[in-house]
């Protein structure tokens, strides 16, 4: 029994490793077909036989048909300063190539080879749109059967130019155009688009986009004729959730600090502390914003709405300073001397059938003319010279001089205000006819030769 058990496991472990080996293909065979795959791609790709550098020649057709079959893969980045953006795409073409063709039987029975882009006629593509010489770069390898057609699929990208409206910045839209043609062959090829796949598998993180269309052009040659062209239609989108918080609330900050300028009172001096302060932050928001405004074709809105704001503010804080200048700047001398107190209780009463004082009795004085200084006679008021001046309303009160036993009293005023022009120029019209009961008072209190009164467009010296 023993003996039988260990025979039994003897012949499983020959079984087993009889399987193997016969599983695993031999050295031997493996060289045979490296030498018939270097052999297939030696005959067909012998310069003495085939040109990779001539576009086929087939014998049912004077032109070379190439199906254009696109993918869309990645939108890699968008550049609106420099209206540059780049794409990626798979691009599968397929074409016929009779000077590829063998028959499988003479190279134990292989039907498939694959050679590389630089070994074997490839259709070159160029984007019109492009800053480069192709504006494409390809990556893949071609696959040929032997009936001589071939397909490649490399992974293209495409860098085109694109001319970008930001009037609706940071929401704008786009739509770009890419046009893209066999320009070294010429109409001897003859492109057949077809998008197979519009939207793009990976996700910018501040674009969206999409193929819109694509169709087939001619682009006219001047000397060559027309050459086919694959004229390709791009939607691109911003995505403008983070430009909320970046781009818009401050410019509702800012206009929310313009009408707190426009809202404080015009006497106060945080108007123009507010105002410069608005003009700094708009001037910061701007040059945050040229890094993805560049230049552009239109003006944005933003930009527009951002300098009107600026030259709002601007005018709003001129104003405020001008303001603020008239009314805290002094407008008239603080007083004015005139005669004291006991020279103005022994004046003359004003004329016009009033008493006059015991010393002026016999002396009655038309309205022209005052009383002169102690032993002379009345003199007449001088010519009145028109000079720019700002009329104060004239109090009077009494203020102690040096000596104890005598006052003096002085003409004080309020500051000017801007809405007193009125009465400015109505008192000016009543002292042009001399009815101003209130300056004659005043000069008849006066004794002294060269004391001036000045209003806001009159002065009047003795």
């Amino acid at each position: 029994m023993a003996a039988f058990r260990l025979w039994s496991c003897s012949f499983g472990v020959c079984f087993i490793i009889l399987y193997i080996t016969a599983n695993i293909p031999s050295s031997g065979a493996k060289d045979i077909d490296q030498q018939v795959l270097k052999k297939l791609r030696h005959n067909l790709t012998d310069s003495a036989k085939y040109d990779k550098t001539y576009q086929p020649l087939n014998s049912h057709a004077s032109d070379t048909v190439v199906n254009f079959t696109v993918y869309a893969k990645q939108l890699r980045y968008m550049t609106p300063r420099w209206d540059y953006m780049s794409i990626s795409a798979f691009v599968c073409m397929h074409w016929i190539d009779e000077g590829l063709s063998w028959t499988p039987s003479e190279y134990d029975d292989m039907t498939e080879v694959t050679f590389g882009d630089g070994e074997v006629w490839t259709p070159t593509l160029s984007v019109h749109e492009s800053y480069n010489a192709y504006g494409v770069r390809l990556f893949s390898a071609v696959k040929a059967d032997h009936h001589g057609n071939m397909v490649w699929c490399p992974l293209v990208t495409f860098g085109l130019r694109c001319e970008m409206d930001l009037r609706d910045y940071p929401y704008d839209e786009h739509r770009c155009y890419m046009n893209v043609s066999s320009w070294a062959h010429g109409y001897k090829v003859k492109l057949i688009g077809k998008l197979a796949k519009r939207v793009f598998d990976e996700h910018h993180p501040d674009w969206t986009g999409y193929f819109e269309s694509m169709d087939t052009t001619e682009f006219p040659h001047p000397e060559q004729g027309s050459d086919p062209v694959l004229r390709f239609t791009l939607f691109l989108k911003r995505n403008s959730p983070g430009y909320r918080f970046t781009v818009v609330l401050p410019c509702v900050a800012v206009s929310m600090l313009t009408l707190f300028i426009f809202w404080l009172p015009p006497s106060s001096g945080k108007k123009v502390t507010l105002g410069c302060a608005s003009i700094v932050i708009i001037l910061l928001i701007v040059q945050n914003l040229m890094h993805d405004l560049g230049d552009s074709v239109h003006t944005p809105r933003i930009i527009q709405y951002l300098g009107t704001t600026c030259v709002a503010v601007a005018v709003a804080t001129l104003i405020s300073v001008l303001v603020l200048n008239i009314v805290k700047s002094p407008m008239v001398p603080r007083s004015l001397p005139v005669p004291s107190a006991g020279a103005a209780r022994r004046r003359p009463r004003a004329a016009g059938g009033r008493h006059l004082s015991a010393g002026q009795a016999g002396h009655h004085h038309s309205p022209g003319v005052v009383p002169g200084g102690p032993g002379s006679g009345p003199r007449r008021l001088p010519h009145l010279r028109r000079v720019p001046a700002r009329l104060p309303r004239l109090r009077f009160q009494e203020e102690p001089t040096r000596s104890s036993n005598h006052h003096k009293t002085v003409a004080t005023g309020p500051r000017y205000r801007v809405l007193g022009y009125w009465r400015c120029w109505y008192s000016v019209f009543l002292l042009r006819v001399n009815k101003s009961k209130h300056l004659v008072r005043v000069l008849r209190q006066i004794n002294q030769p060269d004391i001036s009164v000045s209003s806001p467009f009159l002065t009047y010296r003795m």
